[in-house]
């Protein structure tokens, strides 16, 4: 009987960015332990950022950073925090490119791909373009 061999998920490009954009204080012994708890939590082919450790996740700078563009250019909600509307304004702006969509909101790429993955009905906007 011949066993399948251990097929290791791929890390999607949102999970990337994510742990990209995260600082690694403990360095590689955290990046190797960070990567053994995603693959065991993966359930399929990729990494998705719902299987990246919630530190890493929890560590992304959630403030909106100052933009050099007019205000006229930016969506900013009113909070200073991403909301739905500002999201799906910016989505539809940029033709759906989420980076394009990041900088007009005026916050990192891994940011925004939190907020769509702990926001289903944003996601599934996103997902029409």
């Amino acid at each position: 009987e011949q066993e399948s061999p251990n097929i290791v998920p791929q890390l999607a490009d949102d999970a990337l960015d994510i742990m990209l954009d995260y600082h690694w204080p403990g360095n590689v012994r955290e990046l190797k332990n960070a990567i053994q708890f995603s693959v065991v939590r993966s359930r399929g082919s990729r990494i998705l950022p719902s299987d990246l450790p919630m530190e890493i996740i929890q560590d992304i700078d959630l403030s909106l950073r100052v933009s050099d563009r007019p205000r006229a250019q930016q969506i900013i909600s009113p909070k200073g925090k991403l909301d739905i509307e500002s999201v799906k304004a910016a989505i539809k702006k940029t033709g759906g490119n989420k980076s394009k969509a990041a900088r007009v909101l005026g916050v990192g790429r891994a940011t925004l791909y939190r907020f769509l993955a702990q926001n289903e009905e944003t996601k599934n906007y996103v997902d029409q373009f």
